[in-house]
C-alpha cells in the first residue's frame, strides 16, 4: 500500500521518540548508504547541530501533530518522490 509523504513544515513524533520533530527534507541516505523518507530537526528549536538530525520513515511516525501545507504543486513533487524512494510503491 502506497503512504503518502507529508508535507515540509508538518510536525511529528517518532516512534519510541519524546521530542516532537518538523520535517524539513525527503530522500536523505546515512553514513552507511541506507534511505530514508524524511529529514527532521527538533521542533520548535530547528536546527541546532548536524548531530541533531534525524532521518526517518514514515513507518516510523507515531503521531502527526500537525500538517503542512500542501496544493497540487505538492501533490506533483509527491508522487514523483513515492516513486524514487519506494521505486512505485506496492
Amino acid at each position: 500500500m502506497k503512504n503518502d509523504l507529508l508535507p515540509l513544515g508538518s510536525v511529528v513524533y517518532i516512534n519510541n521518540g519524546s521530542k516532537q520533530l518538523v520535517i524539513v527534507g525527503y530522500g536523505f541516505k546515512n553514513d552507511k548508504g541506507e534511505m530514508f523518507d524524511y529529514l527532521g530537526f527538533p521542533y520548535p528549536e530547528g536546527f541546532l547541530s548536524k548531530d541533531m538530525n534525524y532521518l526517518f520513515n514514515n513507518s516510523n511516525i507515531r503521531e502527526v501533530t500537525f500538517k503542512g501545507y500542501s496544493d497540487e504543486k505538492f501533490n506533483l513533487v509527491n508522487n514523483a518522490l513515492e516513486n524514487l524512494l519506494h521505486k512505485g510503491g506496492e
